[in-house]
């Protein structure tokens, strides 16, 4: 179901016609879903299938071209639940240990492995790691926003950097050998999408993120004996919480119902003065809005119902002008 069809159920459910105040009670009950899942029984767990691509070592001194292979999730996707190569269960391990960083000469059984590289401010790594200017532009958002980019300058120096974000696409004059931090003090409104001068895209930073960061995992081996490698890991993700705000975005669940009791049940919470009906009224909105969401696994309207996450493919786009971000002192 999207945002739209969501929010306007939840419009019809309280006689509420504003889309804006439609949205806010939207977000409002999927922040609660996701704050007290574990209490309501709700797995927000979803499977993806995840590209396996090349990523660049940490080290500022590497080789131009020295990489190692891996995946990062979606921004909203912070966590593996388990993951599955070639039809095998592959172990996931918390840390990356530099013993195991070579990967020909991986110790032990020989078998797959992922390993939790941490957190990366870039969906996807410069292309052969080779140093680039950034183009920078934003989406369905037309006031100009400000967006901090600290990294390594072909110096060899970190540096931040403040650029003024718009609709129309621009390049950075600053070339970096790599990208530690992105921030937008503000949080980013609508969307913003950094890419390579030639347009290939590096991350898309989605709104009200203010530090957005994307999950890394190592794959050590993983290749068939006949020396296949595989180009994608199905994986079981744990989400967090990110607000919505297009209408074209997708919600959690597909059931015009459990919006619509949902709603009920939040405009209750927000009440100063319950009673004990209001009370009750709660509990039985909970409820059955959360048996809807554990138990159905239906078809209405050519959508499904579980509760299941979706995510847009990255996109290309036009290229813009070349333009200096402000160094700070």
């Amino acid at each position: 179901m999207t945002v739209k069809k969501a929010r306007v159920e939840i419009g019809r459910a309280l006689s509420q016609a504003d889309s804006t105040e439609q949205l806010r009670m939207l977000n409002l009950i999927r922040s609660y879903l996701y704050a007290n899942q574990r209490k309501l029984g709700l797995n927000l767990s979803t499977p993806l299938c995840v590209q396996v691509g090349c990523f660049c070592t940490e080290c500022p001194d590497r080789c131009e071209g020295d990489m190692h292979r891996g995946f990062r999730l979606p921004s909203r996707f912070q966590s593996l639940e388990s993951a599955v190569i070639n039809k095998r269960h592959v172990p996931v391990f918390s840390h990356w240990r530099l013993p195991f960083d070579n990967v020909s000469g991986f110790p032990g059984d020989g078998k797959a492995k992922l390993f939790d590289a941490g957190t990366n401010p870039l969906e996807r790594d410069f292309t052969n790691c080779h140093p680039t200017a950034l183009r920078i532009v934003s989406e369905k958002y037309a006031a100009e926003q400000t967006m901090a980019v600290t990294g390594t300058t072909l110096e060899g120096r970190e540096e931040t950097f403040d650029y003024k974000v718009t609709l129309v696409a621009q390049i950075t004059n600053e070339v970096f050998k790599s990208i530690s931090h992105v921030t937008f003090e503000d949080g980013v409104k609508g969307r913003v999408i950094l890419s390579e001068p030639d347009g290939r895209e590096l991350a898309r930073y989605h709104c009200g993120q203010t530090v957005p960061q994307f999950r890394e995992y190592r794959l050590v081996k993983g290749c068939c004996p006949d020396g296949c490698c595989p180009e994608s890991v199905i994986v079981i993700a744990n989400a967090t919480y990110e607000d919505v705000y297009d209408d074209l975005d997708i919600v959690e669940h597909g059931n015009p119902l459990v919006w619509k009791l949902l709603a009920k049940f939040m405009r209750l919470v927000d009440k100063d003065d319950k009673d004990s009906n209001d009370r009750a009224n709660m509990t039985d909105y909970l409820n059955l809005a959360t048996s809807l969401m554990v138990e159905q696994s239906t078809v209405e309207d050519g959508e499904n119902t579980d509760f299941r996450f979706r995510r847009a493919p990255i996109k290309g786009g036009r290229l813009g002008n070349r333009f200096y971000g402000a160094r700070r002192q």
